[in-house]
């Protein structure tokens, strides 16, 4: 077979020129896609170069699959989008939270007026009731941003599952049957119940509707919903299902339908807020983003498989509970944790309740602490005491983190500092690591968590 057997046929017409090219450089590189031995068709990288063979001039070529790659670069790029509408997505729905909390004060104390007419009295109620629809929407593009507040807890994502599906089973028409494959008896994460139920609940209605024909009296054709539950593994060197995936287990959730399905194009953008297939006035396109910025702030990843006509499954992979995690100012569980050998350490910490919990906890681990409620009291503190690792919170009043660890790296002697954090956004978690910290620990964190940090920390600066 020669190249022009493998060259897919809407690619032939460029290959005289690709060749005129080689022989005049000597050595070529380009993408073109090849045909396989069943006429399927597959994107390749093809490296190029002329050479001598016996007494010759040949061409000698090394086509690379590259579909996997490709892949793997459209995956990143829409997540790459993703994360920059949801972090202008936030800072206006913070702003238009603020406005419509004016509009529901100034409606509530107006329909209070004495002597009100009906008419007026009703126009009140409509306002008011309509800015608390939007409200909802504006908590729907918090979710998508990453920046609604959750409270995360141990969830056995099999109980959880059954008691979703015992309500989907009341609400999703006859004609879907709902059932479940959940193969781990366990599987704990570390969440907010009620963020999870609304993945579920908006991964479902959207199958539903996927599985329903509008209009129709008996709710159309009907079709399975299925829920399952998987533990997974990812080996190192292995290439993850989602990019950025960190490699060891995982638990993953799936959402399945027999429904319609999604083009690419369509796929493309499900996760943008507002885009929607739905006719006007039937769906606000806001359900699958807030699906995805849930699935994000529980440090997880979310995939699609879909064909036209096939159907839809959403994959999402979290990361599974730690064992022996603890609440602050519980008694810790040390026994797994690396200990200090009486290094001196300085926590920085506005809450009282966080301070007092992490000196018991890393003195109990075997370290030396001494404690400050800001950075301007870390500060007086380092004049008269010399420290081997500084742990500080990044927001505090008077000085945070950030100026903290700025001011303390002006000094010859500076300490290491380890940053603790709320923030889950990925381009915040970003901005600290290039801040100066030598290490990142996020909130909320157990005996196991900040141990394992500090040891790391305290490693960094003794190499």
């Amino acid at each position: 077979m020669g190249v022009h057997d493998l060259e897919a046929p809407a690619k032939k017409t460029r290959l005289k020129e690709l060749i005129h090219q080689l022989e005049r450089s000597g050595h070529l590189i380009y993408e073109t896609r090849h045909r396989c031995r069943d006429q399927t068709e597959i994107p390749v990288e093809v490296s190029s170069r002329l050479i001598d063979y016996e007494g010759r001039r040949v061409i000698l070529g090394a086509a690379r699959d590259i579909s996997e790659r490709l892949k793997m670069e459209k995956q990143l790029h829409r997540q790459e989008r993703l994360a920059a509408v949801g972090k202008l997505a936030g800072g206006i729905a913070h702003d238009f939270r603020n406005f419509l909390t004016t509009i529901i004060l100034y409606a509530d104390l107006a329909r209070r007026e004495p002597d009100l007419s009906e008419k007026t009295q009703e126009a009140f109620e409509i306002i008011s009731s309509e800015a608390h629809k939007a409200s909802s929407l504006i908590q729907q593009i918090l979710d998508f941003s990453g920046r609604s507040s959750m409270e995360t807890q141990p969830v056995d994502l099999v109980t959880h599952v059954k008691e979703v599906v015992g309500v989907l089973r009341r609400t999703i028409p006859e004609s879907i049957a709902v059932c479940t494959r959940l193969e781990p008896d366990t599987a704990v994460i570390d969440a907010d119940p009620t963020r999870l139920q609304q993945v579920l609940m908006n991964l479902a209605l959207n199958a539903r509707d996927a599985m329903v024909l509008p209009h129709s009296e008996d709710h159309g054709e009907g079709g399975e919903l299925e829920i399952s539950l998987a533990r997974v593994g990812i080996t190192a060197g292995a290439t993850p299902p989602v990019p950025g995936m960190a490699y060891g287990d995982w638990i993953r959730l799936t959402v399945s339908d027999t429904g319609t399905g999604m083009s690419d194009d369509v796929k493309e953008h499900i996760f943008e807020p507002f885009f929607t297939t739905k006719e006007r006035g039937q769906g606000t396109g806001l359900g699958l983003a807030q699906v995805y910025g849930i699935v994000q702030q529980h440090h997880g990843h979310i995939e699609v498989e879909t064909e036209p006509g096939a159907g839809t499954s959403f994959h999402i992979y979290l990361p599974p509970h730690r064992k022996g995690r603890m609440e602050l100012g519980a008694e810790p569980d040390l026994h797994a944790v690396p200990r200090g050998k009486g290094e001196k350490i300085l926590l920085v910490e506005d809450q009282e309740s966080i301070r007092k919990a992490g000196e018991q906890v890393l003195t109990a681990l075997g370290y030396h602490v001494v404690t400050a409620g800001n950075g301007l009291e870390a500060l007086e503190v380092l004049r008269d005491v010399q420290v081997d690792l500084v742990v500080t919170d990044v927001v505090m009043p008077e000085m945070g983190g950030k100026r903290l660890v700025r001011a303390l790296n002006k000094r010859p002697d500076a300490p290491p500092v380890l940053a603790v954090t709320g923030y889950t956004i990925e381009e915040e978690m970003g901005e600290l690591h290039t801040a100066g910290f030598v290490e990142v620990l996020e909130k909320p964190f157990d005996a196991l968590s900040i141990g394992e940090a500090v040891h790391r920390a305290l490693e960094a600066r003794s190499r």
